[in-house]
């Protein structure tokens, strides 16, 4: 064991640095939060998106945490034809920058990009340097891999590429997820993937999702009618969007006045699929599409509704994540309707700081929401508990000491 934690904290990932917005980039700027107001170091962020390090640093929200690089097309046709060797390129530039910081430094690996070669030879890299090397995992990767495209006739030849590939990609996906044993340590995000990398890695930390206390607020419903609000990836798959749409349809004469406001990127297969299912049930003016927001925009735009939802199904992606939206909604003071899934029943209580209903059972959802409905007068209450727990777990310098001690291991 170090006396002393790390002074740098060095993140590699995949995220859009020039672009800050998303679930990725706030994971990224809540551990830097939380490292630096407990150890007063710097944190360094790199992305293998953004290979062109010739541009300054650029200082990010969080005072202490800096962005490198930019995106950039390649003109040698070298890398055109073999685009490893862009990256093993800026790796090794990322590596001579690591190595002129002064003082004791570690590397965290957030590996978003799914890329089994580009995050070992990130770790086989840095620890031929003599780098202490750390990797997050937030979600089995063979679960992702296993969440195969449905079957769509206009999308014929994606889908038979999508199953001709599932078993290259499975065995990629699995490669990546046994590789947590070569690291000095892993973060993890929730208890079932905790359990799962102790048998492989016993020296790991769970730190669920995180948030920034300062963005804790409660608005007040600025739009007429019962509103109700999702922010993220606009799926069924995933988010079971679909679902909740339909039911929402079926009680369209109980809940009279109930709309639904839908913020995310929809310009996707499965976007354009959920637009195509509000129109033929005719619910244009009850479900609305608003596009992707930014995190500042989101944090302002959650408190004007009732009721913010997150109904995913259950699946092995989602059952070993854990969604980075429910910090986001429970810290803007509104009552929050979510399934069972992962550890999200280890944070809610069911009436009390929001709601809880088990996943894949339309019946109860659509009882649980007509109940909620009904009593929409205590839902103030109930989202201000709500509030109370998200500060409680979720805020970011919370789990500085925690996060300082785990990275002094060697």
């Amino acid at each position: 064991m170090m006396d002393i934690p790390p002074r740098h904290l060095v993140i590699l990932s995949h995220v859009r640095l020039e672009v800050p917005s998303g679930a990725a980039w706030s994971r990224l700027l809540n551990y830097a939060r939380a490292f630096i107001k407990e150890t007063g170091g710097s944190v360094h962020l790199y992305s293998s998106r953004c290979t062109s390090l010739d541009e300054p640093p650029c200082e990010t929200s969080v005072p202490g945490c800096w962005a490198y690089g930019k995106s950039q097309v390649s003109t040698d046709l070298r890398d055109r034809l073999w685009p490893r060797r862009q990256i093993c390129r800026w790796l090794k530039d990322v590596l001579k920058r690591i190595q002129a910081l002064e003082g004791e430094r570690c590397v965290l690996i957030v590996p978003n990009n799914h890329e089994f070669w580009e995050n070992r030879l990130s770790r086989r890299l840095m620890q031929q340097a003599g780098l202490s090397v750390y990797l997050e995992k937030n979600e089995l990767e063979v679960g992702l891999a296993l969440h195969l495209r449905s079957f769509q006739w206009n999308r014929l030849g994606d889908c038979i590429r999508d199953w001709l590939l599932a078993p290259y990609r499975i065995l990629k996906a699995g490669l990546l997820d046994r590789q947590v044993s070569y690291y000095q340590g892993v973060v993890v995000i929730s208890t079932r993937l905790e359990r799962w990398v102790a048998k492989r890695n016993p020296n790991l930390i769970r730190i669920p999702i995180l948030m920034d206390e300062t963005v804790l607020n409660v608005g007040e419903p600025t739009l007429k009618g019962f509103q109700i609000g999702f922010a993220g990836t606009v799926s069924q798959r995933k988010e079971g969007l679909g679902h909740f749409i339909i039911i929402l349809h079926e009680l369209r004469k109980q809940l009279f006045d109930a709309e639904l406001q839908i913020y995310g990127k929809w310009q996707t297969p499965e976007g354009r699929r959920l637009r195509r299912l509000v129109k033929r049930l005719r619910m244009e003016n009850r479900v609305h599409f608003h596009g992707e927001k930014s995190l500042a925009d989101m944090q302002n735009l959650l408190g004007s509704h009732h009721l913010l939802i997150l109904p995913r199904p259950s699946t092995l992606q989602n059952e070993y994540g854990f969604s980075t939206k429910l910090a986001t909604y429970l810290g803007s003071g509104v009552a929050t309707l979510a399934t069972s899934v992962s550890d999200n029943a280890h944070y809610l209580k069911d009436g009390i700081n929001g709601f809880l209903v088990s996943p894949g059972k339309r019946n109860l959802l659509r009882e649980k929401l007509l109940a909620i409905y009904k009593q929409r007068d205590k839902l103030s209450a109930i989202g201000m508990a709500g509030q109370s727990t998200a500060h409680e777990h979720f805020c970011a310098i919370h789990y500085g000491p925690a996060l300082a001690n785990f990275l002094r291991s060697k």
